[in-house]
């Protein structure tokens, strides 16, 4: 019984710890996405020089 207890708290925390990670993971993609969007926008302007 204890033992059982011990592996689904270890399992539990196992699976919050993989949660955290890929949203963290998945936040820093997004971000990244977002300041390369922005940079090309910039760049293209002023290629353009459209401001």
């Amino acid at each position: 019984m204890e033992l059982k207890q011990q592996q689904q708290h270890l399992l539990q925390l196992h699976l919050r710890n993989t949660l955290q990670s890929s949203l963290i993971s998945f936040i820093a993609s997004d971000y990244y996405n977002y300041l390369i969007n922005k940079n090309t926008i910039i760049f293209i302007r002023s290629k353009l020089n459209i401001f």
